[in-house]
Parts: C-alpha cells; sequence; structure tokens
C-alpha cells in the first residue's frame, strides 16, 4: 500500500537511533471535483480497491492510489460496502421496535414494559407476563423508547407499565406523575399509554419543511396554528385543556397520527440517514490512466523530499 513508498527517517529515543516509516509526511490531491484529470466512477457491489485499480491501471500495484485520490484511510469503515454487508451491519445495529409515549418515566437501559390488561383509575389489577419487552435505550426529548429484546406483540393504545431490577435483582414498578391528572399536583401513576410503534430504521431523526428547514419538535402544530415555524412551543404536559400542553405539538401530532404529521411537515428517519451515508461512499473519483505517470512521478519525488511532517497538496 502507500506507506511502502514513504521514506525512512532515524529518531533518536533514549540516547538510541531508530529508523521509522515518515508517516507524518502527507499528501493530498486537491481539485478532484473540477479536474478533467478524474473520472467519476460508482463502486461495484463487492468491489475492492485492488478491483478498482485492476479495471483503470491493469494491476492491483495502485490501490493504495485509488484509496488516497478519495481520502480514505480505513477500507473497513470509510470504503462502500456490498450489499450483503450493508444489510448484515443494519440488522445488528438498527434492529428493534420503538415505542412512542406521550408521557413516561425515565427510563434506562435493561428497564422491563409489561403489557397492562386491566386498570382500576391509577392503579394496575392486571398484567399479560407473556408480552413484554426490554429496553435498549431511551431518548427522553423524542420520548420514545428502543427494544430489541421482546416477547409478544405491543401495539398502538397498549396499556404498559415499567418496571427496573433493584439492587437485589427483585423488578420494582416505576411510577411517575399522571398527566391527564389537570391537578397542581398530579397523581401517581403506574401505567401509560403506547401512542405509536414503529421499526427503529422508521424512527423519526427529525422533522423538516419542503424547504429542507428542521422543525424543533415541540412547535405547534398546523392543526392548532397558521404555520409550522411559530415561534410557540409546549413542553408542559399538562391537562390538553390548558393552554401549555404537549397535545398541541407536532411530535404528538405524529404520535397519534401514526407516523404522518401533519401538511407542511415532514419526517427524516434513522433509516434515510443511514441509506443516504451508504450511497455517499459509492461514488469516488479515478484517477485516468492518462495521468497516472505524471502523478506518480510527483509523489515519489515529493516524498522523496527532505520535508519532515508536511502536508504536500497535489494539483494535476
Amino acid at each position: 500500500m502507500l506507506f511502502k513508498n514513504y521514506p525512512e527517517i532515524v529518531y533518536k529515543l533514549n540516547n538510541k537511533e531508530i529508523s521509522l516509516t515518515d508517516i507524518f509526511k502527507n499528501i493530498a490531491f486537491t481539485n478532484t471535483d473540477n479536474n478533467l484529470a478524474f473520472l467519476d466512477y460508482f463502486i461495484q457491489d463487492g468491489e475492492t480497491p485492488e478491483m478498482v485499480s485492476a479495471k483503470y491501471y491493469g494491476t492491483t500495484e495502485y490501490s493504495w492510489l485509488v484509496l488516497l485520490v478519495n481520502n480514505i484511510a480505513d477500507v473497513k469503515t470509510e470504503w462502500f460496502e456490498d450489499q450483503a454487508t450493508f444489510q448484515a451491519n443494519k440488522d445488528l445495529n438498527y434492529s428493534g421496535e420503538s415505542y412512542y409515549f406521550s408521557s413516561l418515566p425515565d427510563l434506562q437501559e435493561g428497564d422491563i414494559m409489561v403489557k397492562v390488561n386491566y386498570v382500576n383509575g391509577t392503579e394496575v389489577t392486571g398484567i399479560d407476563t407473556s408480552i413484554y419487552s426490554v429496553i435498549k435505550s431511551f431518548d427522553k426529548r423524542m420520548r420514545m423508547a428502543r427494544s430489541v429484546v421482546k416477547s409478544g406483540t405491543f401495539g398502538s393504545k397498549d396499556k404498559v407499565l415499567f418496571a427496573r431490577k433493584n439492587k437485589d435483582g427483585i423488578l420494582d414498578i416505576i411510577t411517575f406523575p399522571n398527566p391527564t391528572d389537570s391537578s397542581e399536583t398530579p397523581s401517581e401513576t403506574k401505567h401509560t399509554i403506547i401512542q405509536y410503534v414503529t421499526t427503529y430504521e422508521n424512527t423519526v431523526d427529525y422533522f423538516y419543511t419542503n424547504n429542507n428547514v428542521i422543525i424543533d419538535p415541540y412547535k405547534k402544530s398546523l392543526e392548532y396554528s397558521s404555520g409550522i415555524n411559530s415561534n410557540t412551543t409546549y413542553t408542559n404536559e399538562n391537562d390538553a385543556l390548558t393552554e401549555n400542553n404537549f397535545a398541541k405539538t407536532l411530535l404528538y401530532e405524529y404520535m397519534t397520527k401514526q407516523g404522518r404529521p401533519t401538511s407542511g411537515a415532514f419526517v427524516r428517519t434513522i433509516g434515510k440517514n443511514l441509506f443516504d451515508e451508504y450511497v455517499k461512499k459509492q461514488k469516488i473519483k479515478v484517477l485516468k490512466p492518462e495521468y497516472l505517470q505524471k502523478v506518480l512521478s510527483g509523489i515519489e519525488f515529493t516524498l522523496n523530499s527532505n520535508a519532515v511532517g508536511t502536508i504536500f497538496r497535489i494539483q494535476v
């Protein structure tokens, strides 16, 4: 690869001389986007830098040049993955379900969510222990809990309670204020309602307008306002009859309309972000073969210069 072309320099360490490769001498290409010496190339499924080198230069020897032109230092993380690897990584890191709540306690990884069958006021009188989910992560601002381990199925409007293991390994039910209580001191409740269930991949990352302006999830929704970008925000989760309440927000509307917010607001999902980043890696720049010898000579001259720890920028 590239480092085999780097010169060695002598360092003094503890009165000993050590010969090391001068990796601090950096080479970079400039203006590859607007230069006639480079081609746009889309990496094919399963194609490696060696394969691209062989395709354009007749040998795998210049795979390092393919990487250098595109400023790729780590092939494992920066090179375009084959579809099977991408899918496997997505299944591993982006699996599971997301549960949205209008109200819920502060959750932690490892908390248990159980389906509630019967309630009497704020008291839970019956649960189904065969239907449970283990919380993997919790996004308090988006009021979303993610799970990758579960038994049975949870759906929108299901009543649930949360439990957490104490120091003795016993599950304690987590209680939290009841947001539907309009009194100054809300009563404690042991259960809440799932407003919306979706796959983690389809979970909202952010909301935006048709002009690609990001919208605060706590902005007043169009259902209650003439404009999504109103300066009014609602973070208070008081009774819906009050003016300051979460029930008027874009996020609440997204939950209750099952992932379809009002017109004027669009959803950017975690999965869409992941796919766009994946596709972005597919397009690279390749030096045209007719410029190869000129560039190799320039790199050789640069590496053999007396400068140490310098960034050299090559303009073809």
